[in-house]
């Protein structure tokens, strides 16, 4: 992440430039990162897994650049979500994701 001048974000996110995400599992790399924004793009593990429960910290809004998900929202319906697809979440939304392996996806928590 680089601030290249007052309130402008450049990076790219390449090979290497990604790092482990301790909350959920996978890599992440930030764009953004402060109390207004956060912005990013986010890569699920090699190996597909159980699921991983999840209740959303920030309002959350992603695009899917690559792969598929499943999310089972909590008293609500499950979506498959594929390039090209958006979902924005609220705060509190309780949910359970199954990313395929090399799932990615572009995320902005605000």
């Amino acid at each position: 992440m680089a601030e290249i001048a007052d309130g402008v974000f450049v990076t790219k996110a390449g090979q290497g430039s990604f790092e482990a995400d301790e909350e959920v599992g996978g890599r992440v790399h930030v764009l953004r990162e402060d109390d207004d924004v956060q912005a990013g793009v986010w890569v699920a593990a090699d190996q597909p897994g159980e699921g991983t429960p999840f209740e959303f910290p920030h309002h959350e809004t992603v695009l899917v650049l690559e792969g598929e998900v499943e999310i089972e929202i909590e008293g609500g319906p499950t979506l498959r979500l594929r390039p090209g697809d958006m979902a924005s979440f609220r705060k509190g939304v309780r949910s359970t994701w199954r990313p395929e392996p090399g799932f990615k996806e572009f995320w902005v928590y605000g």
